[in-house]
């Protein structure tokens, strides 16, 4: 890789970081060092939760999502009954 090169690439960094900065300056958040901050901010929290609460949450989500399935498909049938008695 001759200068040029890297001085394209360096240059192209430098454009992606500062696209970067003001996409995220948009959502609020100060910069790229404040998602760095956030996010080891987030994975402490998210090491203090019991992998086996993680698990029983999960569960209890897919019970809950099947139930919804369950009532949306007797939702329906009532539909079409009621479609065929009018």
């Amino acid at each position: 890789m001759d200068e040029l090169e890297f001085r394209h690439d360096a240059d192209d960094l430098m454009r992606i970081w500062g696209e970067l900065g003001r996409r995220v300056g948009q959502s609020g958040i100060r910069g790229i060092p404040d998602v760095i901050e956030l996010h080891a901010q987030l994975r402490s929290a998210t090491e203090r939760i019991a992998q086996e609460e993680i698990e029983s949450a999960l569960t209890r989500v897919a019970s809950l999502t099947d139930q919804l399935r369950t009532l949306q498909a007797r939702v329906t049938q009532l539909r079409k009954l009621k479609k065929r008695c009018w």
